[in-house]
């Protein structure tokens, strides 16, 4: 039964509260874990990273998918890119940085076709998207292998003129010439490594109930984060 607080509707908590006796609510439990592992692999690196709670994730399967008596369960359970959701679009998307987020593999596997159709797939890139939307980016002046050089200041010069000559960065110029990093003058000889500009994953928020229903569902739901809680409240009830 809902705590008395709920708002929810005594059909849709009905149907959650199956899941307290049927095995079937855990089909998908080793693909969320499978899933969680492979981001995180290749995001605990980055700065300020934390493992998406896997409680949550199958929470919003849940209440994405109805349960396994629905038809979603078996193809698209957390619904990423059904209808009008632009979820699996920007993921896909190289410009909305979703390429930073998935490991390789997943971003050969997952595809606007295996997204809609495979649950397992469905399930990799709603996980992507959750993460995506919980980063932050910054496009910064990364180093290249090449040896440093030296550089003579020529008439006409500009930072920037001499990053694109030079095949460097204004940011690397700087960092390497401090004393040049507001005004060059001809015959200055600045030091030179080469440099690229490249977007790079700069820190990340947490990842919770009420972020989840803000930035994954996109308040689409106003009882999204409501229905989540309600989830996560009845699993230590599963007679498993």
């Amino acid at each position: 039964m809902a705590p008395p607080t709920s708002t929810l509707s005594k059909g849709w908590t009905d149907t959650i509260d199956q899941a307290v006796d049927d095995k079937r609510w855990d089909d998908h439990d080793d693909t969320i874990r499978k899933a969680i592992g492979s981001y995180t692999g290749n995001l605990s690196a980055t700065p300020g990273y934390t493992q998406p709670d896997f409680k949550l994730i199958k929470a919003m399967l849940w209440t994405e998918s109805g349960g396994p008596d629905n038809g979603a369960w078996s193809t698209k359970p957390l619904q990423i890119g059904v209808g009008s959701d632009p979820g699996l679009g920007a993921l896909l998307d190289t410009a909305g940085r979703g390429n930073l987020i998935m490991p390789a593999a997943f971003q050969t596997s997952i595809t606007k076709t295996t997204a809609k159709t495979t649950a397992a797939v469905n399930i990799q890139a709603a996980i992507g998207y959750l993460l995506l939307r919980h980063a932050s980016f910054a496009f910064v002046s990364v180093q290249d292998a090449s040896a440093t050089s030296e550089y003579p200041v020529v008439a006409g010069d500009s930072l920037s003129k001499i990053a694109k000559k030079k095949k460097t960065t204004i940011d690397e110029i700087k960092a390497q010439n401090p004393k040049a990093a507001k005004v060059i003058h001809v015959g200055d000889k600045l030091q030179i490594q080469p440099a690229h500009m490249e977007w790079q994953i700069s820190g990340w928020s947490a990842v919770s109930t009420r972020s989840a229903a803000k930035l994954y569902n996109g308040g689409g739901d106003d009882k999204y984060a409501e229905k989540l809680d309600y989830c996560l409240a009845l699993m230590p009830k599963l007679k498993r």
